[in-house]
C-alpha cells in the first residue's frame, strides 16, 4: 500500500516538471478534441500533466497529495491509484473529443475526482456512504457553491460538470467488477442449488 506514495511522487515529479521546463506545454501536451481527432493522440496521456498556471498546479499538488493520504488510509493500491486516475482522465477525454471538441482539458483533477469517487464507495469500510458521497461532492462543488453565495456570476460550471462526472466515472470503475464477480458467485451459487 505505501506504493501509493511512490506513484504519487513520480506523478508530482511530473507536473513539476512540465510546469517547470515546458512553458509552452499548454499548447503542445493540452486536450482538444479537435486536435486529438485531427491525429494528435498523444494528447489522450499528455493533459493531466499540464497546468495552465501556479494556482492550478498549486492546487492539484494539493488535491493529489489528499487524495494519496485517503487512499493510503482506505487500503488502496498504487496500481489502483494509478488506473483510476488514467482511466477516468481517458475516459471523460474521448468524451470530450466527440461531444465538445472545442473544450481543452489540462491539469490532474480528472484523474484525482477519478481517484475520489473509487475512494468514495472503498471508504465506506470507515466511514458511511451516506456521509462519505455527500462530503466528498461537496468538496467538489465549493467553487460554484462559493460563487452562487457571493452573487457573482457561475464561471465554474463546466469544469464543476467535468469534476462530477471524473467523480462518479471512478465510481463505476470501482464498482463494475466487484459487481460482476458478485453475479459470478450468485450464479455459482445457483448452480450448487439446483
Amino acid at each position: 500500500m505505501k506504493k501509493i506514495f511512490l506513484v504519487t511522487g513520480i506523478l508530482v515529479f511530473i507536473f513539476l516538471v512540465v510546469f517547470s521546463f515546458f512553458p509552452n506545454s499548454q499548447n503542445l501536451l493540452s486536450f482538444s478534441g479537435i486536435k486529438f481527432l485531427s491525429g494528435e493522440f498523444y494528447r489522450i496521456i499528455t493533459f493531466p500533466f499540464v497546468h495552465v498556471n501556479i494556482s492550478h498546479l498549486i492546487e492539484n499538488l494539493i488535491a493529489i497529495t489528499l487524495v494519496s493520504f485517503l487512499g493510503y488510509e482506505f487500503g488502496l493500491r498504487g496500481k489502483e491509484f494509478v488506473s483510476y486516475f488514467f482511466l477516468v482522465s481517458i475516459l471523460i477525454a474521448l468524451g470530450d473529443a466527440f461531444l465538445f471538441p472545442l473544450f481543452v482539458i489540462a491539469g490532474a483533477s480528472l484523474g484525482i475526482y477519478g481517484v475520489l469517487g473509487a475512494l468514495s464507495i472503498k471508504g465506506s469500510n470507515f466511514i458511511p456512504k451516506k456521509v462519505l458521497i455527500p462530503v466528498f461532492i461537496i468538496s467538489i462543488l465549493y467553487k460554484l457553491i462559493l460563487d452562487v453565495l457571493s452573487s457573482e456570476t457561475i464561471t465554474n460550471l463546466d469544469q464543476t460538470m467535468f469534476h462530477l462526472s471524473g467523480f462518479f466515472a471512478g465510481m463505476i470503475f470501482f464498482v463494475l467488477p466487484r459487481f460482476k464477480k458478485r453475479k459470478r458467485i450468485l450464479l455459482r451459487e445457483k448452480r450448487f442449488y439446483y
